[in-house]
């Protein structure tokens, strides 16, 4: 069973396994969006 959480996109997956030995593998593609900023700015922020 696979549930797609609808705000996060986050996939959860549900088994069932019997007993013994158990191997999962997974491979997703990843994508990433880069946000670049000048250093002069950046300030520094509290820690919250």
């Amino acid at each position: 069973m696979v549930y797609i959480d609808p705000t996060y996109g986050t996939r959860f997956m549900r088994l069932k396994a019997e007993p013994g030995v158990l191997a999962v593998r997974y491979d997703a593609p990843v994508d990433i969006a880069h946000h670049m900023e000048s250093p002069a700015r950046i300030s520094e922020v509290p820690i919250a």
